[in-house]
């Protein structure tokens, strides 16, 4: 994961970040409802997974957690989402976010009761995307991107990429900014991503999500907690719990999505 770092009179760019976690990789499997959803402005299916942890050190597929009810209650209406798979929960058809909404998510699951709540912040729109081969490894390509940040403080973004249609979807693959230090401030063709795989003519179309503060520490946090690419969520034993009540692991986020299309090329 890269995050955008600003350093005063010198530079901006994307760089990495590092803390310590205590983690207990020897946790035993407590069992804990794991949570990853997100609400967002696109016209695209709207989606709350929920499974179950499982032991770091155990090679098995996370549990789905089957037959819970899922509402999302955002002004006065409420939202069921109906399970369509194992452990992935559905809002109907024609469901959207909208900016400045308000999401209240409610899960039962077992006779437990699992809440969460997420703001729908501004989007971040980009004014352009470019490629170019990695400055030091010509086996990899770089995406870089012009934008403005959004006059409004406290920004925090999330960056994705999908290479010719498909998301590059892992958590080592993402980038994060916040403007802490740069609000409105204009950024042109700064690299978002290095070590990006590929052929010269791919199609490459780079994702923005407006995230909360606590998402971005959350996956700030996720990335340092593991020195290789794992699974969205920690293993038990982690300090990482996001931001559902009762005990669950994971996040639910409601963002506004804009996106950018380029191609790689040398």
């Amino acid at each position: 994961m890269r995050k955008l770092t600003i350093l005063i009179a010198i530079a901006s760019l994307f760089a990495s970040c590092k803390k310590e976690f205590d983690l207990d990789l020897n946790a035993q499997n407590k069992n804990l409802l794991v949570v990853e959803g997100m609400i967002t402005d696109q016209n695209e299916p709207q989606v709350i997974e929920l499974t179950r942890t499982v032991s770091y050190l155990k090679q098995v597929k996370a549990q789905a957690v089957e037959n819970a009810t899922v509402v999302v209650n955002v002004d006065n209406q409420v939202v069921p989402f109906t399970q369509k798979e194992p452990g992935r929960y559905f809002a109907p058809d024609g469901f959207i976010g909208q900016v400045s909404k308000t999401y209240n998510l409610t899960i039962t699951v077992d006779g437990q009761v699992y809440k969460a709540s997420s703001k729908m912040n501004p989007a971040q729109v980009m004014d352009a995307a470019s490629t170019k081969t990695h400055e030091f490894n010509a086996d990899y390509f770089e995406i870089r991107l012009t934008f403005t940040d959004n006059p409004e403080k406290g920004d925090y973004i999330l960056f994705k990429y999908a290479r010719n249609g498909q998301m590059i979807d892992t958590l080592d693959k993402w980038s994060t900014y916040s403007d802490k230090l740069t609000n409105g401030k204009n950024f042109e063709d700064i690299m978002a991503f290095g070590d990006v795989e590929g052929s010269v003519g791919d199609n490459i179309t780079v994702y923005s999500y407006s995230i909360s503060k606590e998402y971005h520490d959350f996956i700030d946090a996720a990335e340092n907690a593991t020195s290789e690419p794992l699974p969205f969520f920690p293993p038990p034993g982690s300090a990482i719990t996001g931001n559902i009540t009762n005990g669950a692991v994971g996040f639910f986020q409601a963002s506004a999505v804009r996106k950018v299309s380029t191609k790689l090329k040398k």
